[in-house]
């Protein structure tokens, strides 16, 4: 008995499409939004490092998702982002969300990144933030 109907071809099993990633896992479009922020962060650090020297040896640096209680009471209700944490070795944390939802581009955020580090490292150093960075650029966020 002939078949009349076509025959269907199917991309997979189960017709749901391609098996495996669209990009190949060494590409940097395979990154992460959470590695791409500790990427910015740590290009910052860097960059900072060449300009304080022997000011950032005792200072670590964390990333926090978001801000705790504590932070949104002593600052006044509104949403900091980044905090210092004073001892040995001085710790600067900065919180990825409220910096990523503050910017619109990747280029903004990097920006607002070396801003608040700066701004942080001052208040930790006792240097102005201009001091600190050289391109620092105080915005209202």
């Amino acid at each position: 008995m002939p078949n009349d109907s076509r025959r269907r071809i199917q991309r997979d099993r189960h017709d749901r499409g391609l098996r495996g990633p669209l990009v190949p896992h060494s590409l940097p479009k395979h990154s992460s939004p959470d590695a791409i922020f500790r990427d910015l962060v740590l290009r910052a650090i860097t960059a900072l490092d060449r300009n304080l020297g022997d000011d950032l040896k005792h200072v670590t640096f964390k990333v926090e998702a978001v801000p705790n209680a504590q932070d949104a009471v002593l600052s006044g209700g509104a949403v900091s982002l980044g905090r210092i944490e004073r001892g040995n070795p001085h710790v600067v944390v900065l919180y990825q969300r409220a910096i990523e939802l503050r910017s619109e581009s990747r280029v903004a955020q990097n920006r607002i990144i070396k801003d608040v580090l700066a701004e942080l490292l001052g208040r930790l150093l006792g240097l102005t933030p201009q001091e600190v960075d050289y391109s620092y650029q105080q915005t209202n966020r």
